[in-house]
């Protein structure tokens, strides 16, 4: 993201290089050549101080979403108090696949005692059953139906009972009421009936997919067990620590033994957080050292020395140190969007030394002694490098006036990392220059011949035409591809965010055979209140707004203490005995097939007696009872089936709608939840992130202005600019690329890379007087190249990244540049050979 090898180095054509300037850096050239040991030793000392808070920055590596709201936002707000209230709904399930159910049962039977003998700091409940509810449902079920629809399958029966044994026995009909007797069906096709049996229906299906009494469907395969951990607040390592303590006690039952073989697998949020950090910190790993190697590569193709790689990797250390360094005191650790900036920092950063070392080599070719040679690189490259590593820090810094965590601790790092790489190579190559041009030949002694820059120069020079055409014909594409792009933006399938790994023996993969047991695909947003009052408030509001919903609401279940305790028993009672004394054998003999079955189950189980709290299941009042004792105080809202990873718009409307009711039933309650979460992020980048790219390119705009002093001159490095960001979006809606809470961050980056790669060719062409197009893109067209090659070496490391929301950062980064890189060094330059030949008045562009 750095300038070109001599812009504005040669002469004043921008604004004049002053002498205070020139002598300053004469003198310290000297300064560097005599004390150069020292300065060496000075920045090595600096290097240390910073490494530990780097290091210790990096280790303190957090996945939650939450680390990219404000602190304050609400979501955030919502989270921190449910975890303090109750330690959150976190878990970690076990899934148990197997060709034989009976030993899988066993196995479970075994495993769940055993990690009930955990210590409670790392378990507070295990789940492996459902036979607690399904006795519970079986006696008290009934009371959980409708009140008056019970009444009125009573009432309706005994209408049609009298109906027809008046039909049978005429003389038994009383004279007074023969003209009130309607007409009615038999009770094998009474409605009410049937609508109230409906109703109890759905009071039993929670448990009845159940049918073996384990958390297992009718195959008996596979197995659920669900371990609770003691807080959702949990650290990374007391979450390593159960998962280590749960596959040790799985192995020691020896599930290989089994014949067949059982197949063993974890998921839920417990181990997805896990998953999600040692990937991450995997894909960093390996991204560091393939950024490292890469990188390295290039700068000896280039410079054709090996002694250009310490050269400048070591001031480059020193400035990325220091910047994590010093970012540790504002930002106390990284979040998903700022751990990749390190091989960010390092491609963009290194750029500047590229320039120096570059004019250097090329001034000790001349035949200058090591302290002139400095004198004269220093002198000739800072103002360009300065200006570049300027508009970079720009561009970051735009995201610094955002309240998206996500965004600005990106923009400050970024941002904080350009200046201070840019210092680190101006005050510290020079010496270790000195120090090794005293003991070892550091520059080649022949030039480079030809390169990339000379190539280029020519074929823009022979084949503008064609080049033209083909620039017209892109960006007609690209109008085609952005037209797509914009109509829909933002990536609403969270799907395509997750853990590529994860999908195929990961988290991800034993969460789906969970969930298809289960049939909870979401976890629930929990309602926070004061007291049990307003849950009960907050409860009938949600219930009321999933029956304004229609026939396909977004939310699937209600449920509050409360509700666990069926209301108006005495009147439920009532009439189920009225209903039951009906409901004689030859009567349920006559029902429909569908309905006997559950009639029959009914009669046998049900126990017609009050129900109070301490009645129901231990394991169902755990979810409402709170650390401090307290309970009721909480509501669960469990979103549908339909409203799955892969549906983000109708999730985020779910948590909208949850937040709404719930706020309009007991003002200033809190909802708290992934999907509440997820709403508020992309609310904030939504808000946000136009703010950041309207300020990243008004900030490089102006820079540009400033810099080429003319708003004309201007006008060519932004128009360059506006085709590379045309070509950016046209590339993503061609390939069906989309932003997200991730990879939005690229696009204020690219207008500071699109401005600093035209700025600066514009610059050489203006200093060869306007004409020599070709020389221009030969003698700057190389260095401005490489710059953007470490850059997107820098980029493409993120393309490694297991996480599909890093990597798709790194292809639209990667894209950002080339077609950036693109417009300055290809489209621009033939544009001005085109008006050379054909407008000869303007030649000077």
């Amino acid at each position: 993201m750095q300038s070109a090898l001599d812009p504005l180095a040669r002469s004043g054509a921008v604004s004049g290089e002053p002498g205070a300037a020139a002598r300053f850096w004469s003198w310290y050239a000297g300064f560097s050549a005599r004390w150069c040991v020292g300065l060496t030793l000075l920045g090595l000392l600096g290097l240390l101080l910073a490494l530990p808070g780097a290091v210790r920055l990096y280790a303190d590596l957090r996945t939650d979403l939450r680390e990219l709201l404000p602190q304050n936002a609400p979501a955030a707000l919502a989270s921190e108090e449910l975890e303090r209230r109750l330690g959150g709904f976190a878990q970690l399930s076990v899934v148990v696949r197997t060709g034989d159910p009976a030993a899988g049962e066993k196995f479970v039977d075994a495993l769940a005692a055993r990690l009930r003998a955990l210590p409670p700091s790392l378990v507070r409940a295990v789940r492996s059953d459902a036979r607690e509810e399904q006795a519970f449902f079986a006696a008290h079920g009934a009371l959980f139906a409708d009140a008056a629809l019970l009444e009125q399958a009573r009432d309706g029966l005994a209408r049609r009972l009298h109906t027809e044994k008046a039909r049978l026995n005429p003389l038994a009909v009383d004279l007074d009421d023969a003209p009130d007797v309607e007409p009615a069906p038999a009770p094998a096709d009474d409605p009410a009936l049937g609508k109230a049996l409906d109703g109890l229906r759905l009071a039993f299906e929670q448990v009845d997919r159940f049918p073996h009494g384990y958390l297992a469907p009718a195959s008996g395969s596979p197995l659920i067990v669900l371990v609770s951990p003691p807080s959702a607040a949990a650290s990374f390592e007391t979450d390593q620590a159960l998962l280590e303590a749960v596959h040790r006690e799985v192995e020691a039952l020896r599930p290989g033994s089994f014949d067949p073989p059982l197949e063993i697998g974890y998921g839920g949020e417990v181990k997805e957080v896990l998953e999600a950090q040692e990937a991450l910190v995997r894909d960093l790993l390996i991204s560091s050292a393939l950024v490292l190697a890469v990188v390295s590569l290039v700068l000896l193709l280039y410079y054709r020395t090996p002694w250009s790689i310490p050269l400048l990797v070591a001031p480059l250390a020193l400035g990325a140190a220091t910047t994590f360094s010093l970012s540790r005191e504002v930002i106390p650790h990284l979040n998903p969007n700022t751990a990749f900036l390190g091989s960010i920092i390092v491609g963009n950063g290194i750029n500047a030394g590229i320039i120096l070392l570059a004019r250097y080599f090329d001034e000790r070719r001349a035949g200058a002694r090591v302290e002139r040679a400095l004198g004269q690189a220093l002198g000739g490259t800072w103002l360009a490098t300065l200006a570049a590593s300027g508009a970079a820090a720009a561009a970051y810094g735009s995201l610094l006036a955002t309240s998206f965590r996500g965004f600005n601790q990106f923009g400050l790092m970024g941002g904080l990392g350009m200046v201070l790489c840019w210092l680190a190579t101006y005050l510290f190559l020079p010496p270790l220059v000195a120090l090794l041009e005293e003991r070892v030949q550091v520059v080649p002694r022949t030039p480079r011949r030809g390169g990339f820059g000379s190539a280029l120069g020519g074929a823009v020079e022979r084949r503008t035409g064609l080049i033209l055409a083909a620039t017209a014909a892109v960006t007609l594409l690209a109008v085609t591809g952005a037209v797509r792009f914009v109509r829909e933006p933002f990536e609403y399938d969270f799907s395509k965010l997750s853990s590529r790994r994860g999908e195929v023996d990961g988290a991800s993969h034993w969460n789906n055979q969970m969930n298809a047991v289960l049939r909870e695909h979401q976890s629930p947003s929990v309602v926070l209140v004061d007291s049990p009052q307003q849950a009960e408030e907050v409860s009938q509001e949600m219930d009321r707004e999933r029956e304004a919903e229609g026939p396909d609401p977004s939310i699937d279940s209600v449920i509050s203490l409360q509700k666990l305790v069926p209301s108006e028993q005495p009147r439920k009672l009532a009439a189920l005995r009225g209903l039951f004394s009906l409901l004689e054998p030859g009567v349920v003999a006559r029902l429909p097939a569908k309905q006997r079955p559950l009639v029959e189950r009914l009669l046998r189980d049900t126990r017609l007696v009050p129900v109070t709290s301490q009645e129901v299941p231990a394991r169902l009042r755990s979810s409402f009872r709170e650390l401090d004792g307290r309970t009721g105080r909480l509501v669960l809202v469990t979103p549908s089936l339909n409203a799955s990873a892969n549906a983000g718009k109708r999730q985020i409307a779910h948590a909208r709608r949850v937040r709404a009711v719930a706020q309009e039933a007991v003002p200033g309650a809190r909802v708290a939840g992934s999907l509440i979460l997820v709403a508020d992020i992309v609310g904030s980048i939504l808000d946000d992130g136009l703010r950041a790219a309207v300020l990243s390119f008004a900030a490089v705009a102006l820079l540009v202005i400033l810099l080429l002093r003319s708003v004309r001159d201007a006008a060519w490095v932004l128009a360059s600019l506006v085709l590379g960001v045309l070509w950016l979006f046209g590339a993503m809606g061609l390939l069906g690329m989309k932003v997200n809470f991730v990879n939005f961050v690229v696009l204020p980056i690219t207008f500071g890379i699109g401005a600093d790669y035209a700025v600066n060719l514009y610059v050489r062409h203006q200093q060869l007087g306007g004409h020599a197009v070709a020389q221009a893109v030969a003698s700057a067209g190389g260095a401005i190249a490489l710059c953007s090659c470490t850059t997107i070496i820098g980029y493409a490391s993120l393309l490694v990244a297991d996480n599909r929301a890093l990597f798709s950062f790194g292809l639209m980064a990667v894209l950002g540049e080339l077609t950036c890189l693109g417009a300055a060094l290809v489209a621009l330059p033939a544009l001005w050979v085109w008006l050379a030949r054909w407008s000869p008045a303007r030649e000077g562009g």
